[in-house]
This record gives C-alpha cells, structure tokens and sequence, in this order.
C-alpha cells in the first residue's frame, strides 16, 4: 500500500507542477483548487461545509482553500441569509476563468499521462480513490 501513496503523490504533484509550468498564471493553486473550483461551479451558493462533505476534505483545508481562492479574486463568499454562520461560494468571472483553463489543462495533461486508458478504467480509478478519501475523512 505504500507504493500506491507514492505513486499517487508522485502523479499528484506532477500534475499541479506540470499546470503551474503551462498556464502561467502567476499564482500556484493549492491541491484541491481544481476541485473546489469545479463544485463551486456546478454547485453556485454552495457553502464550505457541503465542499468538505462532498469533495471528503478537510474543513481545515477547505477553509485555507477558500482564503487562497478568495485572495486570488476566484471566489466570491457572501454571507448566507439563512445560516449566519456560513457563506455562499460562487465563483468570479476570474475563477470561471481559471476552472476553464486548469479543466482544459487536466483534460491534455490525463491523455498524455494516460493515452491508452479506457474512460471506465479511470472512472473506476476515481470511484476507488473516493472510497477511500471518504474513510479517510470519517472520524
């Protein structure tokens, strides 16, 4: 198992090295920048809260994640008029932006990486690695 965490660390950071080489934004994003961004997309006034539970990270990391976003003007939070405790997330036409180029960056860098992969071998990739982020977060 160890070797498998390896691996996919290696892969991991290949990827945002490989992102932050090519697009050129100025910026380094943090490891689930693609991630949120994209839920936050499909999911607009979402909060930090439904990120952690359904993308299974940290609410640390989702918040650090959020301030980064937010600081980089790729996220916009507003204050829920239901919950005062939380925000709604949406994204700014910066981070529609951003999203766009790192999925497009994504969607090169995996054919690259794996040119001969059947799409259900990596949706069955995806669906293991989810069982076992969603274990790991449970407490």
């Amino acid at each position: 198992p160890i070797l498998l965490f390896h691996y996919l660390d290696m892969i991991n950071r290949s990827f945002w090295n490989d992102a932050y080489d090519e697009l050129d934004t100025g910026r380094r994003f943090c490891a689930n920048s693609l991630e949120m961004l994209n839920y936050i997309s499909m999911n607009p006034n979402c909060k930090q809260d439904d990120i952690s539970k359904d993308l299974c990270i940290d609410k640390c990391c989702v918040a650090k994640g959020m301030l980064f976003l937010e600081q980089h003007e790729l996220v916009h939070r507003k204050r829920s008029e239901t919950d005062r405790r939380a925000y709604e997330l949406t994204l700014s036409p910066g981070g529609t932006k951003a999203l766009n180029e790192l999925l497009s960056f994504a969607d090169r860098w995996t054919k690259n990486i794996f040119p001969d992969a059947d799409p259900a071998e990596l949706e069955s990739c995806r669906a293991a690695m989810k069982i076992m982020a969603k274990r790991r977060t449970v407490r």
